[in-house]
């Protein structure tokens, strides 16, 4: 029993030594298109390995994000989506670096943003190992977001006590982000203080969602409002 055990050790071991991850560095995760922006957008792509890196790019356009029935649909048709990735596949030699190009080739939407996802997707070229080997692929999506041509933020609040209800009745989406819950502060001149303050998880809320959010204190939160590269405080 204990020689197989050990036989066991060893094999992990070989395994582990032999496991090597394929890693992809990016400049940005979100892409914004609004009005007066370019209608196209790079991102670029870093391969920090010693091993060229083969890349599959996918588009994805989300159908009511951020709801329960939000369906995710892969693009066939570029011209029919209005949206457009170039290449849709990559090879990065070691220590390179190269981009992918968005192009919105459409007008901008009228009544609330169009939301798409890309799937960055290393693939391994079939090779002919000499020994067990595990090569362990991280892929990374992208979030495209285009507003529309006046778009609109308006979260509207209700408070029951420790319960936040926000909906967001405006035509774009809104990034909730940095929120914090403290109990109840000094008044002036006294300053405020961190000690007890809760973390708010970001919230993201699109045209026509609603989130609940349960608090610790019967306090106001405080989130930092993104809306398209715009940033504001609220205090609900």
């Amino acid at each position: 029993m204990l020689n197989i055990q050990r036989l066991m050790l060893v094999l992990f071991l070989s395994i582990l030594a032999s496991t090597t991850q394929a890693a992809m560095l990016l400049d940005k995760a979100i892409v914004h298109f609004g009005p007066g922006a370019p209608s196209r957008q790079d991102v670029e792509i870093r391969n920090p390995d010693k091993e060229p890196m083969y890349i599959k790019v996918e588009i994805l356009e989300v159908l009511n994000p951020g709801a329960e029935n939000e369906e995710r649909k892969v693009v066939t048709n570029p011209k029919a989506a209005k949206f457009l990735v170039t290449p849709s596949k990559l090879v990065i030699p070691p220590g390179g670096r190269k981009s992918v190009r968005m192009l919105n080739i459409g007008k901008l939407p009228v009544d609330k943003d169009k939301v798409f996802r890309i799937n960055l997707t290393p693939v391994t070229p079939d090779v002919e190992a000499k020994q067990m080997a595990i090569k362990v692929v991280v892929g990374y999506q992208l979030l495209v977001l285009i507003q529309p041509n006046t778009p609109k933020a308006d979260i509207q609040a209700t408070r029951d006590g420790k319960k936040l209800v926000l909906h967001n009745a405006g035509n774009t989406n809104v990034l909730l982000r940095s929120g914090s819950n403290c109990p109840k502060q000094a008044p002036p001149p006294a300053k405020p203080s961190t000690e007890g303050c809760v973390e708010m998880q970001s919230k993201r809320l699109y045209a026509g969602n609603t989130a609940e959010v349960e608090l610790t204190y019967d306090t106001p939160v405080e989130y930092f409002m993104a809306i398209g590269l715009n940033n504001q405080k609220a205090v609900y």
